[in-house]
């Protein structure tokens, strides 16, 4: 069978500019902001063939904000659906440089265009995934930089802070509702057990953050209501929200 060739990349990619040797204006911006990512990556210590997944979490959120489904991005990155969620989620430790670039790529040629469809966007919104209008190209990759959140942010979630207070390293109080609850649903995932298997996984949230069981009960329900549109409004938040920068 003879192999096919890969396309040309279209020009504003950097690898036409590598592979290819395009030198047109926009090809020769591309390759400069991503040896300017690379610099980022590498003084914030996280460059290492496999890269922190903070910018590539972000990014794909931001993309299914603006309403394209897993398939579109799985045929503009070339990645599995699997692998799209885990990322979308906040779920991968790390990511390959190649990860990376694609989704630097996706997010440039998606995250300012309205997607298709309606359903991701609404989901995306509901679980307080950030649009692309929270982050710039400066601070999209770095874990410690707050979004752009305008007047209110309660009802989104970070999902770098909410891993941060899971490994103990951000305070209960430093999360808003929305990430509260999403805290909650972490904790579950990570102990890899049902809420209706034992009491346990309650009772040790809530000596880890200094709260109380019931409150865990009320992060449930704000979880649940999440997940669930139908549900009845989440409750208010347990504890001092974070302020917006």
């Amino acid at each position: 069978m003879m192999a096919t060739r890969k396309p040309v990349p279209p020009h504003g990619d950097h690898r036409r500019y590598a592979n290819h040797g395009c030198r047109c204006t926009p090809c020769r911006h591309a390759n400069t902001a991503r040896r300017d990512r690379h610099r980022r990556l590498v003084a914030y210590g996280r460059w290492r063939g496999e890269t922190d997944p903070t910018g590539t979490t972000r990014r794909a959120q931001a993309i299914a904000r603006a309403g394209w489904p897993i398939r579109h991005v799985a045929a503009e990155t070339g990645l599995s659906p699997d692998a799209i969620r885990v990322i979308t989620r906040g779920e991968a430790g790390a990511v390959r440089a190649s990860t990376y670039d694609a989704f630097v790529a996706a997010y440039r040629n998606l995250a300012e265009m309205e997607g298709p469809s309606a359903t991701t966007r609404s989901r995306a919104a509901a679980k307080g995934w950030l649009d692309h209008w929270a982050w710039t190209d400066e601070t999209i990759d770095d874990p410690d930089a707050l979004p752009n959140l305008g007047e209110s942010c309660a009802d989104v979630v970070d999902v770098v802070l909410v891993r941060r207070a899971l490994a103990g390293r951000a305070a209960f109080g430093d999360l808003n509702r929305a990430e509260q609850a999403e805290l909650w649903q972490a904790w579950l995932r990570r102990q890899q057990q049902e809420w209706a298997a034992e009491r346990l996984p309650r009772k040790e949230f809530a000596d880890r953050y200094g709260i109380t069981v019931a409150q865990v009960d009320t992060l449930r329900r704000a979880a649940d209501a999440v997940n669930d549109p139908g549900s009845p409004a989440t409750p208010q938040p347990l504890n001092r929200a974070r302020a917006a920068a």
